[in-house]
Parts: structure tokens; C-alpha cells; sequence
């Protein structure tokens, strides 16, 4: 429901995996997650995004923040 940045540099325990979803929950909220990956690119730089869930959307509206971000040229993808 809150888009954050995970870090890549360190295995994840699944006990910490456990912890995470039950503190966070289980919803998809992709709009606001495309929104602040939008944020995190520097300017000049190719613009793609990958989105990978369960494709069960249960806040916002995937579809507008798509089009918005067509508009600022960032290419989206999803798995």
C-alpha cells in the first residue's frame, strides 16, 4: 500500500519477509508505486519501469499513472 525502496545489496531472512507483509498488509497500490519510481530518475537518463504483482489492484487506478507517465516518457512494462 506504501511504495518503498528495497535494498539489493542483502539477502532478505524470511522471517524479516514475514515481518514486512504483516505490518504493510496485503495491498497493491501499483499507481503510487509507479508514481515514486517516476521520482527516483535522475533527468537525461532512459526512462523504463517494470512492475511485477499479482495484477489484483485494490487502491488507486494503475491505468491513469500509466498514462501520465506515457506522457512524461517512461515506458512501462508488467509481469
Amino acid at each position: 500500500a506504501r511504495p518503498e525502496l528495497l535494498r539489493a545489496d542483502r539477502p532478505e531472512m524470511p522471517e524479516a519477509a514475514a515481518d514486512w507483509r504483516a505490518r504493510h498488509g496485503g495491498d497493491s497500490h501499483y499507481a503510487a508505486a509507479v508514481e515514486f519510481a517516476r521520482s527516483l530518475f535522475p533527468p537525461g537518463v532512459s526512462r523504463t519501469l517494470l512492475v511485477i504483482g499479482d495484477g489484483h489492484e485494490t487502491r488507486g487506478s494503475l491505468l491513469a499513472a500509466a498514462r501520465e507517465a506515457a506522457l512524461a516518457g517512461v515506458r512501462l512494462h508488467a509481469l
